[in-house]
């Protein structure tokens, strides 16, 4: 804030009081941004539609004038609020601070006894072949793909990765290719525009529910002081409740039993309040095993974590990372997991080419 003219013509200094003012409100904005970051309701998702940390940067930009005119130290106090904000509630500051790796010796080991998967999500990007070969160099078990390539190009895909016997189920947006057979599950066409799901039987490991989703793409609108911006994205999110509560019936209505894989282009942030939905049966893995900066969107500089793979609770993450891609405007999520033992046998041996 610049100094201003005072009625005789001379300037008026920054005071400590419009330091200590503007700092009480930086710290004090914390408080409400975390309680509807905490609850996400509907009313609020056009606040939540934002990665947690963007908040801090208004909130840190208004204290730089007490800071610069030195008079820092209740700026600095409201300042280690937000820090103390960022670490409680982002999620980037904790992933970065794990360093797990893909082929740790951990997952390896389970692999040699026929217990461990790779799977990769990848959002194609309008169905771009080439983003879609970008998996291969990861040796995935499983890949799980959205605004997948036609039909017949998903299909030359998996049999130049997994061979004849590949197994391949497509949807209208989303695919499923497995180094395995697959059974596709029987959908309602309609729901087939958001999410495919398929009985996979990977050689030497138990049967997984497998599902690829693309939920409805999320509301840009950033006019925030118009009522119908808040209204669109109280209502895109509910869109998105609706779609995930359809793969969420198909999985109760299946009832099998086997471990669940699910991911894909989710088009909602981490913790979004859609995923309410699947914290009962599912847990995102990322959550415990993800390392460095997992944001997904969009592949450049990456803000919002978009693309998620969750998993039943047997299924135990040794790593999750996001890779930047060359062909796609998302990047690649790939996971390292751990299946549970095969009921009432143990399995074979393994031993993948990595």
């Amino acid at each position: 804030m610049e100094q201003a003219a005072e009625p005789g013509g001379s300037p008026r200094r920054w005071t400590p009081r419009a330091t200590v003012v503007l700092s009480i409100a930086s710290a004090a904005a914390t408080l409400p941004l975390a309680i509807i970051y905490w609850l996400r309701p509907d009313s609020c998702a056009a606040i939540t539609v934002w990665p947690v940390w963007a908040w801090a940067i208004p909130g840190l930009a208004i204290l730089l004038p007490g800071i610069r005119r030195g008079r820092g130290r209740p700026a600095l106090l409201a300042a280690c609020v937000w820090a103390v904000w960022l670490v409680a509630l982002a999620e980037e500051p904790k992933s970065l601070l794990r360093f797990n790796q893909l082929d740790s010796v951990e997952w390896r080991t389970a692999a040699r006894e026929g217990r461990a998967i790779r799977v990769v999500s990848l959002n194609c990007a309008a169905g771009t072949v080439e983003a879609m070969g970008e998996v291969a160099p990861y040796h995935p078990d499983l890949v799980l793909l959205q605004e997948s390539p036609t039909e017949k190009q998903v299909t030359d895909f998996a049999h130049r990765l997994f061979g004849s016997d590949a197994g391949i189920g497509v949807g209208f947006d989303p695919s499923i290719v497995a180094r395995g057979s697959l059974t596709p599950a029987a959908q309602p066409p309609d729901h087939r525009a958001w999410f495919v799901m398929a009985t996979v039987h990977l050689p030497g490991k138990p049967p997984l529910d497998v599902i690829s989703l693309r939920l409805t793409p999320a509301c840009v609108r950033t006019d925030l002081y118009s009522a119908s911006a808040w209204e669109q994205h109280a209502e895109n999110r509910r869109l998105r409740r609706e779609q995930l509560c359809a793969v969420v019936e198909a999985l109760r209505r299946k009832n099998s039993g086997n471990p669940v894989v699910l991911a894909g282009d989710f088009n909602a942030q981490q913790d979004d309040a859609v995923f309410d939905l699947l914290r009962p049966t599912l847990r995102d893995v990322f959550k415990t095993a993800g390392s460095g900066w997992g944001d997904t969107i969009i592949n450049e500089a990456p803000v919002l974590r978009i693309d998620e793979i969750w998993a039943s609770p047997a299924i135990r993450a040794t790593a999750v990372v996001a890779r930047r891609t060359v062909n796609s405007d998302h990047r690649m999520v790939a996971a390292d997991l751990i299946l549970p033992p095969m009921q009432g046998t143990s399995a074979p041996p393994a031993n993948p080419a990595r």
